[in-house]
């Protein structure tokens, strides 16, 4: 499957298996929407993430909250 350039939306993007495939995914070129409920961790986490097109953009979402 060609990822290169592609847009992915990751829920958990911070957590265990969320992480790693995260990485797998930047590194086969696909621009992510990383999910995740700290802001802060998602912005650390984006930092450690290749680029090789376009720019990963972070979501802060809580989906076990209704509001």
């Amino acid at each position: 499957m060609q990822l290169n350039g592609k847009r992915i939306l990751l829920t958990g993007a911070t957590g265990g298996v969320g992480s790693i495939l995260a990485h797998q995914l930047a590194r086969k070129g696909a621009r992510l929407a990383l999910v995740g409920r700290d802001a802060t961790k998602l912005s650390s986490f984006k930092q450690t993430l290749p680029i090789m097109v376009g720019e990963h953009a972070t979501v802060v979402a809580d989906f076990t909250q209704a509001n």
